[in-house]
């Protein structure tokens, strides 16, 4: 399939906002389509009208935000569904997150038609009442959740402000299914990759003198393993038996790889992701991973109390400047680091749980047919991958596997006669 011809957020607003047979070139129907939406969005300042122009795939291509979807879904008046199609088939990302007090408001505020600065009165509402020692549960009630909503999304606004306030513990920020979904997936990843990397040093180990070199030196067949760096470091200084450079740094990785103390989360993504995928490959749907953004996905729930705190505190300043005191610096330094925050803040996507699962599948589906004698069957391997995926997909709340968009297509692709392959390994051009 050709990159233009994957489904995308362009090809949504087409739907959405387009006609069929209006133009003579996609060009002309996209841009008759952005002035549909030009119009519709006047004065809604939902972005500026080069990044809109964007979204529709004239000069250049952006995708927007969830925060323009839900600006969007408000301004306009959607309902809870259609916002949720936007994201979810629009931009690829979850469904409205009722764990989270903005995306909780922002329901009742599609529900009533209540608009943005409605919406907006209610999270000040919400940040400045709470109190900042909130005991926040860390728990899965998602499904609660969303019962719990369809008790009070009948509520009158201000009724609805104090509920929210008096069960702020509930608003944890994100889905602890997503997350959980997510560690362990990358618990068993982890798992997998060690037992690889122990394998990968047995047989370097084999290319050497270890066994000789261990039994020289009288140690314990208990001990060589820890022995193995002092190996390494005294074949390095030897004059006699040396290591070639290639030898030394794959003995030192598979050993760091399968016998560190740490978990070594990091290197494992990376090794599977970052370093292997071209920069230059453009995928909207796929995220390239580094030990910053892997360190904020594990730390969220701390990240979301440390946002939240500067929000209340922000508006406490702004409740003091209006009464006359001078805090304009304060206010300044705590609105950059906010927003400093707020990058910190991330949201588990489809292809950050895309990726390990199609690491995860693999692995498991060998393990089947290596216990069952059997050989690896392309569509078997296939229907395992995508049940899979799309049993986790769907317990996230997210849009499940569909061929026709780019990152879905790139990863059903990765089937050949007789094995799988990584998705990182395609893109990179290895076959």
């Amino acid at each position: 399939m050709e990159n233009s011809s994957y489904y995308t957020f362009e090809h949504f607003l087409l739907e959405k906002w387009g006609k069929p047979g209006e133009g003579d070139t996609e060009e002309k129907r996209r841009e008759k389509a952005f002035q549909r939406f030009s119009h519709a969005v006047r004065n809604k300042h939902i972005a500026s009208k080069q990044t809109m122009r964007k979204w529709f795939s004239l000069n250049g291509c952006s995708l927007p935000s969830r925060e323009h979807i839900l600006r969007l879904g408000l301004e306009l008046g959607m309902s809870v569904k259609e916002t949720e199609e936007y994201l979810t088939y629009g931009i690829s990302e979850p469904q409205l997150q009722v764990n989270d007090y903005m995306e909780f408001a922002a329901m009742y505020c599609l529900e009533h038609k209540l608009g943005y600065l409605e919406y907006e009165s209610i999270i000040e509402f919400y940040e400045l009442e709470t109190e900042n020692d909130t005991e926040i549960r860390q728990t899965n009630h998602t499904e609660r959740m969303l019962n719990l909503y369809q008790e009070v999304k009948d509520y009158e606004k201000k009724a609805f402000m104090i509920w929210m306030c008096q069960n702020s513990e509930l608003f944890k920020g994100y889905s602890k299914t997503t997350y959980d979904c997510f560690c362990s997936l990358v618990e068993e990843c982890l798992l997998s990759f060690r037992e690889q990397n122990k394998n990968a040093l047995e047989n370097t180990l084999l290319k050497t003198d270890f066994s000789e070199w261990a039994a020289a030196q009288e140690i314990p067949e208990e001990d060589r393993l820890q022995a193995i760096p002092r190996y390494v470091k005294n074949r390095k200084r030897g004059k006699r038996h040396t290591l070639s450079k290639e030898l030394q740094r794959e003995i030192r990785e598979d050993y760091l790889f399968a016998y560190s103390s740490q978990d070594r989360l990091c290197d494992l993504l990376i090794v599977l992701w970052e370093e292997r995928i071209p920069k230059k490959i453009d995928m909207q749907e796929i995220r390239l991973t580094n030990r910053k953004y892997i360190s904020e996905l594990l730390s969220i729930s701390l990240q979301k109390k440390r946002q939240m705190e500067m929000k209340r505190e922000l508006i406490r300043l702004k409740k003091r400047e209006e009464a006359g005191e001078v805090v304009s610096e304060e206010r300044k330094m705590l609105r950059r680091a906010l927003t400093m925050q707020t990058q910190r803040v991330r949201m588990i996507t489809r292809s950050d749980l895309l990726l390990l699962t199609q690491y995860v599948a693999g692995e498991r589906y060998n393990e089947e047919i290596n216990e069952q004698a059997k050989e690896f069957d392309r569509e078997e391997a296939k229907e395992y991958f995508i049940y899979f995926a799309n049993t986790i997909l769907s317990s996230c709340k997210m849009r499940l596997l569909d061929e026709r968009y780019r990152l879905d297509n790139e990863l059903l692709s990765c089937f050949r006669e007789d094995e799988m392959i990584l998705l990182s390994k395609l893109l990179q051009g290895d076959f």
